[in-house]
């Protein structure tokens, strides 16, 4: 399901919805799918936390978003460090991504 924060820290609501797709490394059979599928529930906690601490200014540039899609793919990457030992993500990218000041 897609992702629906409000980000910015103190004064107006601002809110960001957006869908992630997990590009996972190919053989080894469907191991590193699993482990996503697995530890689904921590993953999106950890993006959640992550798209809430952003900024405006963050939101408002192109440079801000790739950074944010980049600090996500190694969120997850960690993420999956830490519960398997191991990562087998690719990529992380945006499906869509809203925001709304």
């Amino acid at each position: 399901p897609a992702f629906v924060v409000n980000y910015g820290g103190a004064g107006r609501l601002r809110y960001l919805k957006t869908a992630i797709t997990l590009r996972v490394k190919t053989g080894g059979g469907s191991k590193g799918m699993m482990h996503v599928r697995h530890h689904l529930p921590y993953i999106r906690h950890t993006l959640v936390m992550l798209m809430s601490q952003q900024t405006d200014e963050d939101m408002s540039s192109m440079e801000g978003r790739e950074l944010l899609r980049q600090s996500a793919l190694e969120a997850v990457r960690q993420a999956l460090r830490e519960q398997e030992g191991e990562e087998n993500i690719i990529d992380l990218l945006f499906d869509s991504f809203i925001i709304q000041r």
